[in-house]
């Protein structure tokens, strides 16, 4: 069994460290996957800071921004393309998702054929809410409409009928105040768009 921790960034020096630390002695292989988003504020599609390197000193596979016609870097033109490139394992591999500014903490349940799994994000207020985070590879595997609609044997990979991981075994930490204000206010301006975007394949789907 491989376990693929997977990770998608841009400019994330300040907290990618910390992520792949709480990550790496858990699984087997590390896949980060770097580039902005064309609706996203950006001066050039890839990371210009230490991202790169930190990733590569944790051992992590490094996936850059795509290619346009021309053979020119490109932004990537949603979540959906970006997280489809992370999908890199084979049948019967198991894929944790986790962001730059989370972190893993207990340990990773055993997992069973068949099953995904949700953990609990805790938040700097309080919040805790639940995400299915952990899956296995199997079937035409693809993100499909909206940036969480992962597709598996034909079925979404939904928070309906995933194994809600027991706080006290393992849970994620949600840092997103530690951004830079910067950083935070591009986030917000994006976020509004993108479920914009997204609205009517969430809500066909019940996401």
């Amino acid at each position: 069994m491989t376990i693929i921790a997977v990770v998608i960034v841009y400019n994330e020096e300040q907290l990618l460290p910390g992520c792949l630390e709480s990550v790496h002695e858990r699984v087997d292989r590390m896949v980060v996957v770097d580039g902005a988003y064309e609706h996203f504020p950006h001066e050039v599609p890839w990371s210009t800071d230490a991202t790169r390197e930190i990733a590569w000193c944790y051992g992590a596979e490094w996936v850059p921004c795509p290619l346009d016609v021309d053979g020119a870097p490109r932004a990537w033109h949603t979540q959906v393309e970006k997280r489809t490139a992370y999908l890199v394992g084979e049948e019967g591999d198991w894929y944790l998702h986790v962001d730059a500014d989370e972190r893993l903490v207990g340990e990773l349940p055993a997992m069973e054929d068949g099953q995904h799994y949700a953990f609990q994000v805790h938040s700097r207020n309080l919040h805790l809410g639940w995400a299915p985070r952990l899956w296995q590879h199997r079937g035409r595997m693809r993100y499909e409409g909206a940036h969480n609609a992962l597709w598996s044997d034909e079925q979404l990979v939904h928070l309906e009928g995933a194994v809600r991981i027991p706080w006290e075994q393992c849970h994620l930490d949600h840092l997103s105040h530690l951004r830079n204000v910067q950083r935070q206010l591009e986030k917000q301006a994006f976020l509004p768009g993108r479920i914009e975007r997204e609205r009517a394949y969430r809500q066909l789907h019940g996401i």
